[in-house]
C-alpha cells in the first residue's frame, strides 16, 4: 500500500517539475513553461507570440533594476486617483469596477499600477534620449493624410444598454433582437464637445449599426452602446489640432524608438531557449 502511494506522489512530483519547468533563461531570470502555457490560454497567443512578449518583459524588468527605478506607494495611490477621476469615479467606484469587469483584487489592481508606472519611468527615460520634435512638413503631412481622424461627427445617436450582470449585454451584442427584462435602454444623443474625451474615444471606435464592448459602469453594472448614426463631420484646420497631431507624432516615434531599443537589447542579451511546452498536435 505504501509502496504504490509512494509511487503516486512520485510520479505527481515529476509531472508537476515537467509542467512548471524552466523553458527559457534570459540573463540568468528563468520563464517557466507554465507562465508560457498560461499566457497562451489567457489571451489566446500563439506560442511564439507568449515567448516574445515575455522575454520582452523580462528584458524590461532586468533595465528597471539596472537603472534603479523605483515607484512609491504615494505613486501608486495618485496614480489610481487620477484613472478614477478621469473616469469620473470616486476611489472605491474604480476599485469595484475593475473587481467586478476583471476580477481583481485590491492588491492586484495596485500591483499592476505599480507595474505600468515602472515601464512608463523606464521608456520615458529609453525614449528621452533617442526622440526629436517633428518638423514642420511632418506635421503639415500627417494633417494631410490623416484629417479625416480629426473632423468628428457633430453627433453620435446611441442607444445606451445596461445591466447588472454583463453576461445579458454580451447575450445583446452577439444577437441584437434578443431581448431581456434584465437589459435597460435609453436613447441618447452625444455632442464631441459636451462629453469626455474617454466617452469620444469609445464613440469614435464604433461603427455605425454596431455595438461597443461591455463595458463596467462604476455603480457596479455594465453597460454598452450601440450607435445608431452619426452627424455630418465638424471641418477643422491645421492651426485647431496642431498640438494634437504634435503628440501622435511624438507617440509614434516613442513607440519606434523602444521597440528598435529592444530588438537590439534582444539582440545582445545572453538568452537561451532550454525546452518549450507541447501545443495541441505534438
Amino acid at each position: 500500500m505504501y509502496k504504490i502511494l509512494f509511487l503516486i506522489l512520485t510520479v505527481v512530483s515529476l509531472n508537476a517539475k515537467m509542467i512548471d519547468a524552466v523553458a527559457i533563461v534570459v540573463q540568468n531570470q528563468p520563464i517557466t513553461t507554465y507562465e508560457i502555457t498560461a499566457l497562451m490560454q489567457k489571451r489566446g497567443l500563439s506560442q511564439k507570440q507568449a515567448v516574445d512578449f515575455l522575454i520582452r518583459k523580462t528584458l524590461e524588468d532586468i533595465q528597471i533594476k539596472q537603472r534603479n527605478i523605483t515607484v512609491t506607494q504615494d505613486d501608486i495611490v495618485n496614480e489610481i486617483k487620477r484613472i478614477a477621476a478621469i473616469n469620473h469615479m470616486s476611489v472605491e467606484q474604480f476599485y469595484t469596477a475593475l473587481q467586478n469587469s476583471n476580477d481583481m483584487t485590491v492588491q492586484q489592481i495596485q500591483k499592476k499600477t505599480k507595474e505600468r508606472l515602472l515601464n512608463q519611468k523606464l521608456f520615458q527615460a529609453i525614449a528621452f534620449a533617442h526622440m526629436y520634435a517633428p518638423s514642420s512638413d511632418e506635421i503639415h503631412n500627417y494633417f494631410k493624410l490623416h484629417k479625416h481622424e480629426f473632423e468628428p461627427p457633430s453627433s453620435y445617436n446611441v442607444i445606451i444598454y445596461s445591466a447588472k450582470d454583463k453576461t445579458y449585454l454580451e447575450q445583446k451584442r452577439a444577437n441584437p433582437l434578443f431581448y431581456s427584462p434584465r437589459i435597460a435602454s435609453e436613447i441618447k444623443v452625444f455632442k464631441p464637445d459636451a462629453i469626455s474625451p474617454q466617452l469620444g474615444k469609445i464613440l469614435s471606435l464604433i461603427k455605425p449599426g454596431h455595438f461597443s464592448k461591455v463595458l463596467p459602469n462604476g455603480s457596479g453594472g455594465f453597460i454598452c452602446f450601440y450607435l445608431q448614426s452619426v452627424g455630418k463631420p465638424i471641418k477643422t484646420t491645421l492651426s485647431h489640432v496642431k498640438a494634437q497631431i504634435i503628440n501622435q507624432l511624438m507617440m509614434q516615434k516613442r513607440k519606434e524608438v523602444l521597440s528598435r531599443y529592444f530588438k537590439q537589447l534582444k539582440l545582445n542579451s545572453n538568452i537561451r531557449i532550454i525546452r518549450l511546452p507541447k501545443t495541441a498536435g505534438q
